[in-house]
């Protein structure tokens, strides 16, 4: 049940209001109280008394000015009886103070709701206020609650389907403009009178407006324009045409009795409404900004006036364009029919106007450029996506997963191979990215349902092979056996315990491991990592491949970078201890750094790095900072910046390996290394304008030797992530000679093999 309250200075017009519409039968008096009326049909009567009871005795003289109550009940439930609305007006008005004052009660039966107004006054006999009418919209909010309880009424808090009452509502209002409007509607001379008065009766009571200008954006729907005189007091209405000219005669507003001091009361009391009602107000603002947004996305380029407009009304807005004399689009009015407000463009949002003058060009509906190709692109992102499973991720719901961050790269091959704009790319990898995540609880059942289907084809086998030969038949297979679970290798989430088998203990590592044996340096790395504690590392460093990003541009890569490790370590600060949190991040690769007061998280191998904010773990970083900050040496330049001649060398083997216009990217890495290391990068380019590309790999590495302090990295080309598997504890600082020798021989025979 909805119940609105309404304060005036003119009782002839509210009286007049129900009264006409009892007329017109599209009304019933239900009762009358404290009034001395038997006949409820004598209207003239009625409002007789009603004037009569409320003009002060003579002598006295009233200095109320708004005196007059006016109240609308309206039920959600549309069969409720006359009986049932009488007894549910009086206990209100019982409830507001209102029982000993003159009033009556008027059914409506003209909307898709039965309703019912009442008209009452706040002064007595003499003149003088008699109600206390302070905190009336909040008495109101209470005393509703009460009622809804005591006769079963429906909530629209409550509401299950609230959702759609709302969108009810702004068809109902869609509707009225549509049978009511001037500029849809030939309205017969006979009606014309009638109908702007249907229309000033719903604009004054479903919309909110402080002066004249608001109140024309709101008629301007139904082509009707208020025309002013402020130096006599008097305001007259008449129809105007789609270019907003007069066609119409004028009429004033007396005639509907809407004067100009009704319209100045009604400014008042919604000026006084705005301020309670700023939370509404920016849901209506929203709600236009959202829908133009969603128009932009399904629109390619740009869109015609006429499109707009056609798909902003099926929102319940009414777009408004003010077109200058030149023909130019100056700015936009809107008015939320669903809501009862107008705005500019401006106050919405300030980059709006400029946005709509972007988008927007001349035209009717259907004369905009064709609606983007959606179905071309799917395919397209199906293709690409499918390819990415295949070449990087194995299974479709890990590709799935990542799909948020490959957004640019999607979009880039979509603009690069299928000629798309940047509004059509984008909206087709959103609907791509809905659709597959709509998908992805079915994907992944399907692949835990073939990842357990192939570990029952393997334990069959498993079960008549010699004991001693599960390690090999292990190592073979696409399976780990680690802390007692038979796991994927390539997904630690598919899992069965209990096999009934007791196999060897197998993990990444292990296989790591045993293929490729630990350098010097990463063993030392590893004491380090050991000695605060830790027994396991894996390295991410959130390294984009160049053949699947290519697409990519430098400063994209580093966004999609800094996501990924912007998400992980949010995560792990989140779901983790401080303690925890931080050898998760060592074990993940990453490195630390402090400057000033900011602790900062960086990837070795790429460009991203992450500001830490969390208090907690600035401080635990502050305690062990001499700790954590040693590990970082082994993995820095001399300068102390990540190694970026390693990622130099990773660019221009991907280059040197493809023909894919092989010399702009030869020059545009060059240009990169410039940012770094101008002596280097002018030697590089010196060495591809004279057409000797075969040395520049060499060259890299003869200067990697002369200036960095570690250059190890080389070791995780061919797979990101490499696991350690800790055997004992070395401490680098008592190393005996014969391996202080040993190192020595190998720098120089490395040296000899670079020739320097």
């Amino acid at each position: 049940m909805i119940i609105k309250v309404i304060k005036g200075s003119d009782l002839k017009a509210a009286i007049r209001y129900n009264t006409q519409k009892v007329n017109d039968d599209r009304a019933t008096v239900l009762s009358a109280h404290n009034l001395p009326v038997d006949d409820l049909n004598n209207l003239p009567l009625l409002e007789r008394m009603m004037r009569h009871i409320a003009t002060p005795l003579k002598g006295f003289t009233s200095k109320v000015e708004k005196y007059v109550f006016h109240g609308v009940i309206s039920p959600e439930e549309k069969d409720l009886s006359d009986d049932t609305l009488t007894r549910l007006s009086d206990d209100y008005m019982k409830e507001m103070g209102y029982a000993n004052q003159p009033y009556f009660v008027v059914k409506h039966q003209d909307t898709d709701h039965t309703h019912v107004h009442i008209v009452s006054i706040d002064i007595d006999k003499k003149g003088k206020k008699c109600i206390d009418d302070s905190f009336q919209y909040r008495k109101t909010s209470e005393i509703r609650k009460s009622l809804e309880q005591k006769y079963n009424l429906s909530s629209p808090e409550k509401s299950k389907d609230y959702r759609e009452q709302a969108k009810q509502r702004v068809a109902n209002a869609i509707n009225f403009v549509d049978k009511t409007s001037f500029l849809q509607n030939e309205i017969p001379n006979s009606d014309y009178k009638n109908n702007i008065q249907r229309v000033l009766r719903k604009v004054r009571n479903d919309y909110e407006f402080t002066d004249f200008a608001q109140l024309n954006r709101i008629l301007a729907s139904y082509g009707i324009r208020s025309e002013v005189s402020n130096e006599y007091e008097g305001v007259s209405f008449y129809s105007i045409d789609e270019n907003g000219k007069r066609n119409g005669k004028a009429i004033a507003g007396s005639k509907f009795l809407f004067s100009y001091k009704t319209w100045k009361d009604q400014f008042s009391r919604n000026e006084e409404l705005f301020d309670r009602r700023k939370n509404q107000i920016n849901i209506s603002k929203k709600h236009v900004r959202s829908a133009t947004d969603y128009i932009f996305k399904k629109y390619a380029g740009k869109i015609t006036y006429g499109d707009y407009i056609a798909e902003v009304k099926k929102h319940g807005i009414d777009a408004q364009p003010l077109i200058n004399d030149f023909g130019l689009l100056i700015g936009f009015n809107f008015v939320d029919h669903g809501r009862g407000y107008s705005y500019k463009a401006s106050e919405i949002d300030r980059n709006l106007s400029k946005e709509l003058k972007d988008r927007l060009i001349a035209g009717g509906v259907g004369e905009s450029p064709e609606i983007f190709e959606t179905n071309r692109l799917q395919k397209a992102l199906e293709e690409l996506f499918q390819r990415r499973v295949k070449e990087h991720y194995e299974f479709e719901s890990n590709a799935i997963r990542f799909l948020p961050y490959e957004t640019e790269l999607y979009i880039s091959y979509c603009k690069e191979f299928y000629h798309a704009n940047e509004y059509n790319a984008r909206f087709a990898i959103e609907k791509f990215l809905e659709d597959k995540n709509r998908d992805l609880i079915s994907i992944y059942q399907k692949e835990e349902k073939k990842f357990k289907e192939d570990v029952a084809q393997f334990l069959k086998i498993a079960a008549v092979v010699d004991p001693g030969k599960l390690d090999d038949l292990l190592r073979s297979s696409v399976f780990n056996f680690e802390d007692g679970k038979l796991c994927d290798s390539r997904r630690s989430d598919f899992f069965i315990e209990d096999t009934g088998i007791s196999f060897p203990e197998i993990t990444n590592a292990r296989r790591r491991e045993e293929d490729k044996p630990l350098t010097q340096r990463e063993m030392d790395f590893y004491a380090l990592v050991a000695d605060v504690g830790i027994n396991k590392i894996k390295f991410d460093f959130f390294n984009l491949n160049d053949k699947l990003f290519r697409f990519l541009s430098e400063d994209d890569k580093t966004k999609v970078q800094s996501k990924m490790m912007q998400d992980k370590i949010a995560n792990l600060i989140e779901n983790n201890s401080t303690t925890e949190a931080v050898d998760k991040m060592i074990m993940s690769g990453m490195l630390f750094d402090m400057k000033g007061d900011d602790v900062i998280i960086f990837s070795p191998n790429s460009s991203a790095s992450l500001v830490v904010t969390d208090s907690k773990f600035r401080d635990y970083f502050i305690n062990h900072k001499e700790e954590l900050l040693s590990m970082n040496n082994l993995f820095l330049t001399k300068k102390g910046y990540p190694t970026l001649l390693y990622q130099a060398v990773q660019k221009f083997n991907r280059v040197l390996e493809s023909d894919f216009k092989q010399q702009e990217r030869l020059i545009y890495i060059c240009d990169w290394m410039a940012q770094h290391n101008s002596e280097l990068s002018n030697d590089i380019r010196r060495m591809i304008n004279e057409g000797d590309t075969s040395h520049i790999i060499d060259h890299l590495m003869k200067y990697a030797e002369k200036d960095l302090t570690f250059i190890s990295y080389s070791q995780y080309q061919k797979d990101k992530e490499v696991g350690f598997y800790h055997r004992s504890k070395i401490q680098s600082q008592a190393k005996d000679k014969k391996a202080e020798d040993k190192t020595q021989t190998n720098n120089q025979d490395k040296k000899k093999s670079m020739g320097v």
